[in-house]
């Protein structure tokens, strides 16, 4: 109970404080929040614009949908990033340190915001144009790089088969047209019929006749057999090529669409409304502004009540003091 009553008569105290210098707290919050809104007010117009970008090259759905995480990240990225940054204000013809560049994903899909704001509304709209292409030919060009290497060393591989297969095809001189195979298998077939029945015979001269015509139909099924298995090699080779190609062929789709000719991002301008920030910066300064007030109102009690507490100490020493001075009463006599 004693706690509780020191702890009331602390708050009362403490209330009672606040009270005598409601001033204040009154008045430094009003100032701080009087001073920011007129901040905010006098501070210069601020345009936004936002374009839309759409990245169609990637799945939406499906277990593959951190391959759509992965292309918005790397948008994000190269549209924040100074090198983009830097070839957009070259491109719009502005300083990118005058605008302040962010991006947003909408949703879980492959679209993407990119927000620009800044004092001149032309600017920040070709700023934030720019960047938004600058960002789709980012992603681009790397690809295209790495894909044109690709198809280099693809190229190389098909060139090195092709050249394998010729060989063979000269050397062996067969044909692997159906017509050709069908033949040779079937002569493949009697030849080695015709050996397990002059083996049956016995008769050891028919069996060395059919032994060569047996090894001479084996090595055209073994030529026909290693060509097809170098034109597989060679089909293969030409596949990846060729998927190579169409890889590298939209990634220069994609770079080129880039183009303000060839692509028309949806970019909306606006002016930012000035009332909703300073409101928020006036309400931010006040409670700034009253934390401030209480701490100052604290210290102020805190010293008060030292200066008290120090006087009521003297007032008790010089109390005690008086009365030791005092001489005691003579006892009376019996």
């Amino acid at each position: 109970m004693l706690n509780d009553d020191r702890s009331r008569i602390e708050i009362r105290d403490w209330l009672g404080a606040i009270g005598r210098r409601a001033w204040i707290v009154i008045l430094i919050p009003l100032l701080a929040a009087f001073a920011a809104a007129v901040n905010q007010i006098a501070a210069p117009t601020t345009y936004r614009s936002i374009a839309t970008v759409t990245l169609v090259d990637v799945p939406t759905t499906g277990p593959v949908t951190s391959a759509v995480d992965q292309a918005v990240s790397d948008f994000q990225s190269a549209a924040t990033s100074v090198g983009v940054l830097d070839l957009a204000a070259e491109t719009a013809g502005v300083n990118r340190r005058d605008f302040d560049i962010s991006t947003r994903r909408v949703g879980q899909g492959g679209v993407v915001l990119v927000v620009g704001t800044g004092e001149d509304e032309d600017a920040v709209f070709n700023m934030v144009d720019a960047v938004a292409r600058e960002a789709l030919r980012a992603k681009a060009k790397v690809q295209i790089a790495l894909l044109t290497a690709q198809v280099e060393a693809e190229q190389r591989l098909v060139d090195r088969a092709q050249g394998d297969y010729d060989d063979a095809k000269l050397e062996t001189n067969i044909s692997l047209n159906e017509k050709f195979v069908t033949i040779s298998e079937k002569r493949y077939t009697n030849a080695r019929d015709a050996f397990n029945a002059a083996q049956a015979s016995g008769d050891t001269e028919q069996i060395a006749e059919a032994q060569a015509f047996l090894d001479e139909k084996t090595a055209v099924i073994d030529d026909i057999r290693q060509l097809s298995a170098l034109q597989s090699t060679l089909t293969a080779k030409q596949e990846a090529l060729e998927s190579t190609q169409i890889k590298l062929a939209l990634a220069e789709g994609t770079r080129d669409g880039a183009d303000p000719l060839l692509l028309e991002l949806p970019v909306t301008n606006d002016k930012l409304n000035w009332m909703t920030p300073a409101l928020r910066s006036a309400l931010a300064a006040a409670v700034f502004g009253l934390l401030i007030a209480l701490a100052i109102v604290a210290f102020l009690e805190v010293g008060t009540t030292r200066r008290r507490q120090r006087r009521d100490t003297r007032t008790r020493v010089m109390e005690k003091q008086r009365r030791a001075t005092v001489p005691e009463r003579a006892a009376p006599r019996s």
